[in-house]
């Protein structure tokens, strides 16, 4: 996939009358001057997709030469060829140079290989006016010109092939997005027992795609044609490609938490920890500041395993994990843990050694936290009819079982803090993905060549 954000609508050489009108902007992204044009891929797919400007209508002052019977210079007539019949053919490769004074070919300039590249009309330029007529003639019914000519429209073809299968696929993505989006916002399952369309053990994630095929015809045709294949055929909507996305957006929602932080400057720390059914610690990392409407809100950040529970090993995670989002524990002030003595105590505890580092943040018992202890505890021990509440917590726990913990940070992340995930772009997460594409094959190809 090429990097080819470029200008719209900019004529063809070759393939259409170069409209100057149309070309106006082009200088943003390829100069006017062919002097200055990169010769490299990102030009020449630039060029046979969109063309350039050929300076018709630029000031030929500087084209003037000195011959024995008279000054000569460069007229509009040249960039037009008269046919045998008396018809004018415009020769849309030819453009005109402002800074030299001369003419060049385009196309032979971007396309041209070989010792061919090193002709006058591809490097320096032509200016022999008295002879301008013959020698153009010679050189647009040349072979060498008449391969670049093909080379560009080829190239042009190849172009407008990958546009059209990237559109293709950015449709697909979008759908994926939109589904990944609804029902990790909503903390609902995404895989099944199956993968497999049309199945009812398929899981939530499939099943939500066959609803929308149901009213969109192209979700529809893609699931028909490649929805079932198995491993080794394109589809992008497997549960690994799903996986990729949830890392992905996970990614950008923990991004923009720590951007808005990092724009208050000053924030709160919250962080407690509990065993969960595989009896493996989690420690819940939060963090409290005020955003730009001045209000307070509180953001999760992520899950961090085995800890420990002692005040030192939960102090080296916290502070490492600030440092991973680049965060100055100097701007923290304040600090709300439960009242257990590793985290509460005045000389060794979690919040003194915080308080030693920076004496600002202030430590607050969570209140909260103590009450929804109480009640819990009070229900699961009476006699009353709890298990729901039970099962819940159940369920809860066992997600560490079924999840890996990337994938348990990634989904938690998107269904505490949905109003930040529904928030993102589907184009910037979809850039994301692709970025992340190119930069694996990139790294596939150097070691095939450089490794391997």
């Amino acid at each position: 996939m090429r990097e080819k954000e470029i200008v719209q609508n900019i004529c063809i050489p070759e393939l259409s009358t170069i409209n100057n009108d149309r070309c106006a902007d082009a200088d943003q992204i390829l100069p006017s001057d062919p002097v200055e044009w990169p010769i490299n891929d990102y030009t020449r797919d630039y060029v046979a997709m969109y063309g350039y400007k050929q300076n018709k209508n630029a000031d030929f002052s500087k084209s003037k030469r000195q011959y024995t019977d008279k000054t000569r210079m460069l007229t509009k007539n040249i960039f037009n060829r008269k046919l045998a019949n008396g018809e004018l053919q415009p020769r849309s490769w030819l453009v005109y140079s402002e800074s030299t004074g001369h003419i060049f070919c385009g196309t032979c300039r971007l396309f041209q290989t070989g010792a061919a590249q090193h002709l006058v009309l591809n490097t320096k330029g032509f200016n022999d006016w008295k002879n301008a007529s013959e020698c153009l003639k010679k050189h647009e019914n040349s072979n060498n010109h008449k391969t670049c000519v093909v080379l560009g429209r080829v190239d042009k073809h190849l172009i407008q092939q990958l546009d059209e299968e990237m559109i293709y696929w950015r449709k697909v993505l979008h759908r994926v997005v939109v589904v990944i989006k609804t029902l990790a916002s909503r903390g609902l399952s995404f895989r099944g027992h199956e993968e497999k369309f049309g199945s009812n053990k398929n899981g939530n994630y499939m099943m939500l795609l066959e609803v929308i095929a149901k009213y969109d015809s192209f979700l529809a045709d893609h699931i028909n044609k490649v929805g079932n294949p198995g491993r080794g055929h394109t589809s992008y909507l497997s549960s690994t490609i799903c996986n990729e996305f949830i890392q992905i957006i996970a990614h950008k929602v923990v991004s923009k938490i720590i951007d808005e932080i990092r724009d208050a400057k000053y924030f709160s720390i919250i962080v407690d920890s509990t065993p969960d059914i595989s009896h493996i610690d989690q420690l819940s990392f939060v963090v409290r500041y005020i955003n730009k409407s001045g209000l307070p809100v509180e953001r999760f950040i992520k899950f961090i395993p085995n800890t420990g529970h002692k005040a030192e090993d939960i102090f080296n995670v916290v502070i490492t994990t600030l440092e991973t989002y680049k965060l100055d524990i100097n701007d923290c002030r304040g600090q709300s843990y439960d009242n257990a003595s590793n985290m509460s105590g005045v000389y060794s505890g979690f919040q003194a050694r915080i308080k030693n580092v920076n004496s600002l943040a202030k430590y607050v018992p969570c209140s909260a936290h103590s009450l929804n202890l109480i009640h819990l505890q009070k229900l699961l021990g009476s006699n009353s009819n709890c298990l729901k509440i039970k099962l819940l917590i159940n369920l809860v726990s066992k997600l560490s079982l079924t999840l890996k913990r990337d994938r348990l940070n990634a989904l938690s992340i998107l269904c505490i803090e949905s109003d930040i995930l529904n928030s993102l772009d589907f184009d910037d997460i979809i850039n994301d993905f692709a970025k992340k594409k190119i930069e694996a094959q990139s790294c596939l190809i150097y070691l095939m060549f450089h490794v391997l």
